[in-house]
């Protein structure tokens, strides 16, 4: 039985929901068992611009085929390459008819293909998911579409690689020295965004139960990933876990939201829009004119955190393999893509001296070789989950729990930095000659020697970090 035939016998008995809904144009997903994210407010799926007759019976049972399995975005991105596909037809071969589609009939669509504004990531979607159509309508013997090969892997466009854009220190410095200017929700939302790393997605659909406390102690964060279908913990440094206590407390004290189940809640209790995030910071950016290096005004996207957190990772030095888990990547080469930005981003001379890390005494420190790491997220939590500084890093072991020292960075012995913060420095340097002098010229002793004792740390540290070998 065709899909025509299909339709017309369910029109004439149909024997449930499912058949009825499945003679309309437009479904509604509840009603054909397909699953949306939790932020996405859609509740269709429009089958009325695809023609001919026959491809949109054949798009109707790919996707019902498909909806057991895949989720809205996937199922979408079918119906955008199926609508192109009608186009084709339409512009190029009007009285089409299914048993006619040949080789040479997607050669035409192919270049037809190749002519679209899209870029070649969309544009090889756009193929491959019309070959995933008419392979699966030959093999079920669907409007008797050809069981042979209609289109191969090499018909796909040369994809040009595409580099994670990740935010520089300075767009970050910006970002952070305003964030109290956010409404709190939005403000822990953009914490967890920018040291976590997590996709937008899943930190709206993040539960209200989402912090827990590993065998050490030390907060993790359980989160639902999408695109594996399954759940997953991994460690989280101290200013996550504080941002998520503090989005849960304030939860606690509002009475219209205190009933919804997600961390995020919009006021119908369902969880937050990403584009509500995206706009918030965007908008943050516009009234503190936080810019780049470039001084044009910074445009935020949610994604861009997740590419520093990769980035940043792998400038650090962590295994690939970990870094690969952490981001939740399905394979080393979505991973290796954050490595090629290291070459392509960083001065030739942080190149060189990627491995040196001073201390508080301008001290090089000894890193660890990787044939001693420990394995898995294990060494993460240790070694790469400290704290950020805004001129290094703090090497204080999780476990130990929040700093005892404040701001008192420069007399740690926690302390570390590296040659990607000299300009940090230099300016911290000035500003302390100044300080050092104003004291001096109005006899305050105190406050001259402690400045005075800082600078001589700086300079120390800026030696050491200068010095070619």
């Amino acid at each position: 039985m065709n899909a025509l035939q299909y339709e017309r016998l369910a029109e004439k008995n149909p024997t449930n929901d499912l058949d009825i809904e499945y003679l309309q144009d437009k479904w509604r997903l509840d009603v054909m068992g397909i699953t949306t994210l939790p932020y996405h407010r859609v509740y269709s799926l429009t089958f009325s611009s695809i023609e001919p007759l026959w491809l949109k019976q054949l798009a109707k049972r790919f996707i019902r085929f498909q909806g057991v399995t895949k989720a809205y975005h996937s199922l979408q991105q079918y119906m955008n390459a199926f609508r192109n596909f009608s186009f084709f037809i339409e512009d190029c071969y009007p009285t089409l008819s299914p048993e006619a589609i040949n080789r040479a009939v997607m050669v035409d669509f192919i270049e037809y293909v190749h002519r679209l504004n899209l870029n070649n990531t969309a544009k090889n979607k756009v193929i491959s998911h019309v070959k995933m159509l008419l392979t699966l309508a030959g093999q079920e013997g669907w409007e008797n579409i050809t069981r042979e090969r209609l289109l191969y892997r090499e018909d796909r466009v040369p994809r040009t690689r595409v580099l994670p854009r990740f935010i520089p220190n300075d767009v970050l410095d910006q970002l952070n020295r305003h964030i109290d200017k956010l409404t709190l929700s939005h403000k822990n939302m953009a914490l967890l965004l920018q040291h976590t790393g997590r996709r937008v997605g899943e930190l709206c659909a993040l539960k209200r139960n989402c912090l827990i406390k590993d065998n050490d102690g030390d907060y993790a964060l359980r989160y639902y990933e999408f695109k594996m279908k399954q759940e997953h913990v991994i460690p989280i440094n101290p200013i996550t876990a504080q941002a998520i206590q503090n989005q849960q407390i304030w939860l606690q004290q509002q009475v219209d939201l205190n009933q919804s189940p997600y961390l995020f809640p919009e006021k119908d209790l369902n969880p937050i829009d990403p584009e509500r995030i995206r706009t918030a910071l965007n908008k943050l950016a516009v009234n503190e004119n936080i810019v780049g290096s470039t001084g044009k005004l910074w445009r935020f996207q949610p994604h861009q955190f997740r590419h520093t957190v990769g980035t940043r990772m792998v400038n650090a030095g962590t295994p690939v393999h970990i870094v690969q888990r952490y981001l939740g990547h399905t394979s080393p080469e979505m991973t290796m893509s954050y490595a090629h930005i290291y070459d392509s981003t960083m001065k030739n001379e942080y190149l060189k001296y990627q491995e040196k890390l001073v201390d508080h005494q301008g001290v090089l420190v000894k890193t660890l070789d990787a044939t001693d790491l420990p394995e898995d997220l294990k060494w993460l939590k240790a070694n790469v989950l400290g704290q950020a500084l805004p001129n290094g890093y703090c090497a204080l072991p999780i476990q130990q729990g929040s700093c005892p020292h404040a701001n008192a960075c420069l007399s740690c012995s926690h302390f570390r930095t590296s040659v990607h913060f000299i300009p940090q420095h230099k300016q911290q340097a000035a500003e302390l000659e100044k300080m050092t002098q104003v004291a001096k010229d109005h006899g305050w002793v105190k406050q001259a020697e402690m400045n005075s004792s800082a600078l001589n740390k700086l300079q120390k540290i800026l030696v050491t970090l200068e010095t070619k070998n």
